[in-house]
């Protein structure tokens, strides 16, 4: 046992030094970035729409408040109109509040709107 454990811990900081050694490429990131977000809003363009995985759930859940967060970072360093319209669309459509409104208990749902701005 403790010889799988050293050759894991091996593995990791070689992993750690190789990673630390290479400088990421800014365009392939944002490249990147880009990408996946207009994948996202090509499969969502409906921004206050329910969402169905394995089951339904509304388009201002606590994981949708993410997505609005970092493509609000995007749209920082990226500036798109595009961008904002599908934020401020959402947030509108949610009347710029929180899941359940603001006396909700859950902590899920108070990444809302009123957030991104």
């Amino acid at each position: 046992m403790k010889k799988l454990s050293l050759f894991f811990s091996i593995c990791f900081l070689y992993t750690c030094t190789i990673s630390a050694q290479q400088p990421f490429d800014k365009k392939l990131v944002l490249k990147q970035m880009i990408l996946a977000n207009d994948y996202f809003m090509q499969k969502w363009p409906e921004t206050g729409k329910t969402i169905i995985t394995n089951k339904e759930r509304p388009s201002n859940i606590w994981t949708r408040g993410v997505y609005y967060e970092g493509l609000m970072a995007l749209h920082e360093i990226f500036p798109k109109e595009a961008y904002y319209d599908y934020a401020y669309s959402w947030s509108e459509f949610h009347k710029w509040g929180f899941n359940g409104g603001n006396t909700t208990r859950n902590a899920d749902n108070y990444c809302g709107c009123s957030n991104l701005y």
